[in-house]
């Protein structure tokens, strides 16, 4: 996902904080100014000063994960849970670099641990989604990418990827009861339920944004200006 690399970054900085010295800060800034080549070599010399210190390779596997060096970011990633760094943010970035070098179940695991250790981040249940999405379990997505809207209704690129794996999910149930699907009428109950279900959420959904428009109307009316 496109946003990732920003969430990654915004998540870690507190983190590192604590933990800054003159290479650290040189490598953060690096990283802000999108020079990751910069940004690795700064880390490298932070974790040759202290080697033990597990939240510098989770930095430099971020710079890795930037320059598409997902096999480094990983390898810093093991290192820095190794080390004792395993909140969600460092399972989470394992997970990112396993999907993006096309391991999705390995992926789904680390997602799903990230997701234990902080239940309340839309972008975990979305990446584990679209990682369920690859490997074609659109049921599981489905149930991801709800989560993360209730989370974060804002992120839309979710609904598309909700939308395709619903779609993803009929044409899967049309193949495998072609006797019960014809054109979208069917008489097998799995399909039925499918269906209703769609549309109750497209339901709620239209709900929602008319409730939404109904409360800047209600604000504009009190503010005395509607235009």
């Amino acid at each position: 996902m496109k946003t990732a690399g920003k969430i990654i970054l915004a998540l870690f900085v507190a983190a590192v904080l604590a933990f800054a010295d003159s290479a650290v800060e040189r490598g953060g800034a690096a990283y802000e100014r999108g020079d990751y080549q910069e940004a690795v070599k700064q880390y490298s010399i932070a974790i040759k000063e202290s080697p033990k210190n597990p939240h510098r390779y989770a930095m430099r596997g971020v710079a890795y994960s930037q320059l598409g060096k997902y096999s480094s970011a990983i390898t810093d990633f093991n290192q820095a849970i190794k080390l004792g760094y395993s909140d969600a943010f460092a399972h989470f970035s394992r997970g990112f670099a396993y999907d993006r070098s096309g391991d999705y179940a390995t992926a789904i695991t680390d997602y799903t641990q990230a997701i234990k250790l902080n239940p309340s981040e839309a972008i975990y249940y979305a990446s584990r989604g679209l990682a369920y999405q690859q490997l074609s379990e659109h049921s599981r997505a489905i149930a991801d990418f709800d989560q993360a809207i209730r989370l974060d209704p804002s992120q839309a690129h979710v609904y598309g990827l909700r939308e395709y794996s619903t779609r993803a999910l009929q044409a899967q149930y049309a193949l495998q009861y072609p006797p019960h699907y014809n054109g979208g009428a069917t008489s097998d109950p799995r399909i039925e339920l499918l269906q209703k279900q769609i549309e109750d959420r497209r339901a709620r959904e239209r709900e929602d944004r008319e409730d939404k428009r109904l409360r800047e109307f209600g604000r504009c009316l009190n503010g005395g200006l509607c235009w």
